[in-house]
């Protein structure tokens, strides 16, 4: 288990993602994430992610917060 995945609903992230034909690059282009590594990080809870991560990764997948993260 990754230090912070009990916040951050990894499978529903990267369901909604794949859900949506989303590749990571693609995410991580529309986050603003400069290195794929960054994005990986945050969707497999290695990293706590930003408030406003939560909101923009959110809005990107149509969901509420409260689906993608533990808050």
């Amino acid at each position: 288990m990754n230090r912070y995945s009990i916040y951050v609903y990894t499978d529903n992230i990267r369901e909604a993602r794949k859900n949506k034909g989303l590749t990571v690059e693609e995410i991580m282009d529309k986050m603003g994430f400069l290195s794929r590594a960054s994005y990986y990080n945050l969707e497999n809870g290695i990293v706590e992610p930003r408030i406003s991560q939560m909101i923009t990764l959110s809005q990107i997948l149509g969901g509420p917060v409260k689906k993608f993260f533990n808050v």
